[in-house]
């Protein structure tokens, strides 16, 4: 069985990318990275700016959500028990009476009905750009092979192209080699 972790290749045009990472860049708004325990650069060593709410931002926040939401069906298409089991929904049946929802209604489920019933039931939630230099903000657990792998396929594309989780920027490469990157570091550390 897989990990249950998925890339969504191309989740936005690379045009949106580029206009992310100049926006980006232009704002002057980015500010230290923050975990659980506050500003630790030797945790995360990033710079950040969350998006979601600022006016200026709105055509940037409704194109990532887009993109994450489009992934997000997909990825339910395959994991259909990660929609059914942790919530337990309910439709009506031919008799009118609800019952629950079972994995083969997935297969007669158009991509509206999905849709509406994803809509439901998720929020979005706060978007948070992040910008890593190359070669830092590394963690310094376990998974440290994993999300370093991770950041380094996300500074692959240069933008946010290819990802919809990814919104850091760096250096520009081949997307296809970030994809490799990332899989293998799956395959490592199991993450």
């Amino acid at each position: 069985m897989g990990d249950f972790i998925e890339v969504y290749d191309n989740a936005l045009p690379p045009e949106v990318c580029a206009q992310l990472v100049r926006a980006f860049e232009a704002s002057g708004a980015a500010v230290p990275g923050q975990v659980g325990g506050g500003v630790l650069p030797e945790l995360k060593d990033s710079r950040d700016i969350q998006i979601t709410g600022k006016p200026e931002w709105r055509e940037a926040n409704n194109a990532l959500n887009h993109a994450v939401f489009a992934g997000l069906l997909s990825y339910l298409r395959k994991y259909r028990y990660a929609l059914i089991s942790p919530l337990m929904l309910q439709v009506a049946g031919a008799d009118g009476k609800l019952r629950r929802i079972a994995a083969d209604d997935f297969d007669t489920m158009d991509d509206e009905a999905l849709a509406s019933l994803v809509r439901a039931v998720m929020r979005p939630g706060a978007i948070n750009l992040q910008r890593y230099t190359a070669g830092q903000g590394v963690i310094p657990t376990g998974i440290a092979n994993c999300i370093r792998a991770t950041r380094a396929a996300r500074r692959c594309t240069g933008t946010c192209c290819g990802r919809s989780t990814s919104t850091t920027a760096s250096m520009p490469a081949k997307p296809s080699s970030c994809t490799r990157t990332a899989r293998s570091c799956r395959r490592r550390a199991a993450c």
